[in-house]
């Protein structure tokens, strides 16, 4: 009966002193969470109010790290309790390889997600350009990215391939390149050429919204039906609209400097010369 008594007293101060042990992980692993709340809600503050992406990012990270530490706390909460978690760490192994392998896609886009938003290739709102499509960014997920194309149909890109190719982006060009070829008729004469040159590039640098220390204007050669000018200058802003009437200004500029010297835009127009006529087709 003594021996029953003193079994009995082991036996419950084993059971006061997992449930001590169980009671001490669960407010350590309480404080835990409650301190990666704290530190994902002060980064959602200070970074989530600049990017909507970044503020999706970190309410992931938030799942993630809590979900890891639930499973860490229930793990040493039952290897405190007497369970053998041995066994079960060696199917939660198994189950994980397996889930792995089934989402080995969605991995490499959640990892390229968070590449493109680190480096910050683009943003919402760039208008980019990847090797197949070009357009402006509408969102960036944790699977993929959104492009509206200029003909206004959805392209939506996984971000593990966005994160391995070549990405142009527009948005980011602190001037926007104005590239014209300016033909002139084989009727202009040199003189007349050397005179206009520096004429057009007075008058584009004093066009309104044109970077005047981009000008340049040089007589490029003999085209197959024209003498060309080839002209290239920068507009200060880059947005379509403003780009568009900068290079109207300026054409027109042009347009009046050719009607004043009296020179005339060559357009695609063959010569036939006959070096002898026919007998007989003398008067005809």
């Amino acid at each position: 009966f003594a021996g029953v008594v003193v079994v009995s007293e082991r036996e419950s101060l084993t059971v006061f002193k997992r449930a001590i042990a169980v009671a001490f992980w669960l407010s350590v692993f309480w404080l835990i969470l409650n301190v990666f709340d704290i530190f994902f809600m002060l980064a959602e503050n200070r970074l989530g109010s600049k990017s909507a992406s970044a503020a999706s990012l970190i309410n992931f990270l938030r799942k993630v790290v809590k979900s890891i530490i639930i499973i860490i706390a229930l793990l040493s909460i039952l290897d405190n309790a007497g369970v053998n978690v041995n066994t079960i760490i060696a199917s939660l192994g198994i189950g994980g390889m397996a889930l792995a392998f089934a989402a080995q896609d969605t991995i490499a886009n959640f990892f390229g997600s968070v590449s493109i938003i680190i480096d910050r290739p683009f943003v919402v709102g760039d208008w980019i350009k990847t090797l197949t499509y070009e357009g402006n960014v509408e969102a960036i997920g944790f699977r993929s990215t959104r492009i509206r194309t200029f003909t206004k149909t959805l392209v939506t890109i996984p971000n593990s391939i966005l994160a391995k190719e070549s990405v142009e982006n527009f948005s980011k060009m602190p001037l926007r390149k104005v590239t014209d070829v300016l033909g002139l008729t084989y009727s202009a004469t040199a003189e007349q050429i050397e005179a206009v040159i520096p004429e057009i590039r007075d008058a584009i640098k004093a066009t309104e919204g044109v970077d005047p220390y981009s000008v340049s204007v040089r007589f490029d050669g003999f085209g197959s039906s024209s003498l060309n000018l080839m002209v290239i200058y920068y507009t200060k802003k880059i947005n379509y609209d403003y780009y568009q009437d900068v290079r109207a200004r300026a054409n027109f500029a042009i347009m009046r400097i050719f009607a004043a010297r009296g020179l005339s835009f060559a357009f695609p127009s063959p010569s036939v010369y006959v070096e002898s006529v026919p007998k007989g087709l003398e008067g005809k």
